[in-house]
């Protein structure tokens, strides 16, 4: 928990003291990096040309910015090359919940599981919800939607993000432990034994 709270913490630090800069888009993105091949056609086939540097503006705080981000403007995911839409961009909110299940799958080691389960989960539920919020209103006010679009981890800015958190690590091995752990097997003797 405290590596996570010193990486969200982190990043909220350089929301507030990085200057407005032009941050160069990363050469993974083909999809921004596509030209027409028939440069005098611009609805003709596209090719990838690295050898041209693309920026986006990262803006501080500034309202321009966030009245810019507002509203929807889905584009291609260019990490996948599909459309965006509605659907897309809730399942990455929702892939943050599934998280909190993993945990609730630990809760039968709790001394009062009936009162810390609800608890907790909804605990979870609302700092998750708060910090995506959070998340999202800091990144609208001081990044540009080019950026946004252009560089999902804001790797030019000197936002670090943990790439993924692993949750179900916890259940693997007592999940592994109970195939391991031999058990011992009732037998007719077991029963006429304790008659």
């Amino acid at each position: 928990m405290q590596v996570i709270a010193l990486a969200y913490g982190s990043f909220v630090f350089t929301i507030f003291i990085k200057s407005p800069a032009e941050i160069p888009i990363p050469s993974d993105n083909t999809y921004a990096y596509m030209v027409p091949v028939n440069a005098s056609d611009p609805d003709s086939a596209r090719e990838v040309n690295l050898n041209q540097t693309l920026t986006a503006q990262y803006t501080s705080f500034n309202l321009a910015t966030f009245m810019g981000n507002l509203g929807a403007n889905y584009t291609f995911d260019y990490t996948t090359g599909r459309s965006t839409d509605f659907a897309f961009m809730f399942a990455i909110i929702f892939s943050g919940v599934t998280g909190l299940m993993a945990g609730a799958n630990m809760s039968g080691e709790l001394a009062r599981p009936n009162v810390s389960i609800p608890r907790g989960t909804l605990q979870a539920v609302f700092t998750t919800l708060l910090t995506y919020i959070l998340t999202a209103f800091l990144l609208c006010l001081s990044c540009s939607r080019q950026l946004l679009q252009a560089d999902y981890l804001v790797r030019g800015v000197g936002i670090r993000f943990p790439k993924k958190c692993h949750f179900s690590r916890f259940q693997k091995s007592r999940i592994l432990k109970k195939f391991i752990t031999p058990t011992p097997k009732p037998s007719i003797t077991n029963h006429l034994n304790y008659r």
